[in-house]
């Protein structure tokens, strides 16, 4: 199984993937956990020469280092680890690239088409669920704030039309299991609503995944 934790900067969402992949150890489970951009060469010279505040900004050029990563991303650990029967937890995936660089691109000359970048997300595996850690702008400037460290897009009047846009993907990708949880609160109480979200999903889903198992173990 497949899960990804998005929502934008200061929504909480790394530190809600961590906590949902050790509740998933606990419970039995074999989890990989991994984000993007990724670990791996692109994905390492993205993060070290354009994430930082001062870096340039340039749509086209991000977009397809982005997918680049991606490729890399699905081939040497996406993949391998659900093949291995794990359950994958990313923290983000090519929902950010759908909100971000759309929302990048209304900022610029270089316009990129959302049928354009949907079409293109629909290249790589579908997650089975997804969550979108909301929370207010002030919410998440403050955290940002205090973390010290700023990338070049984390300021007010963008962050709140990323939010904007990520709160759309339930409508934009209904093919997907998506919700959208409430992060505003102590990091237990966001973590017991994700958690409350997955048991509604199992509940849901429960003779898909009987099915898959079966078939697995056969």
């Amino acid at each position: 199984m497949f899960i990804v934790f998005e929502g934008i900067d200061g929504c909480g969402k790394t530190t809600q993937a961590k906590l949902f992949a050790k509740y998933l150890q606990k419970e039995g489970f074999q989890v990989y956990l991994t984000r993007e951009p990724s670990d791996n060469r692109i994905g390492r010279f993205f993060r070290e020469n354009y994430l930082e505040k001062e870096a340039s900004w340039n749509v086209l050029r991000d977009v397809f280092m982005f997918f680049a990563d991606r490729a890399e991303h699905v081939e040497l650990e996406i993949e391998p680890a659900l093949r291995e029967g794990k359950i994958v937890v990313s923290d983000r995936y090519y929902h950010s690239s759908i909100v971000y660089q759309y929302v990048g691109s209304l900022r610029s000359r270089q316009k990129l088409s959302l049928k354009w970048l949907l079409e293109t997300a629909s290249l790589f595996p579908k997650p089975n669920l997804v969550f979108i850690i909301d929370v207010d702008i002030e919410t998440a400037m403050s955290r940002i704030e205090n973390r010290g460290k700023y990338a070049r897009y984390e300021f007010r009047e963008y962050l709140s039309e990323l939010k904007g846009m990520f709160l759309k993907l339930p409508e934009l990708l209904r093919n997907e299991t998506i919700y959208i949880v409430d992060g505003i609160g102590a990091v237990d109480e966001v973590q017991n609503r994700i958690i409350n979200s997955w048991k509604s999903f199992l509940k849901e889903n429960r003779e898909l995944i009987q099915a898959r198992t079966q078939s697995s173990i056969s």
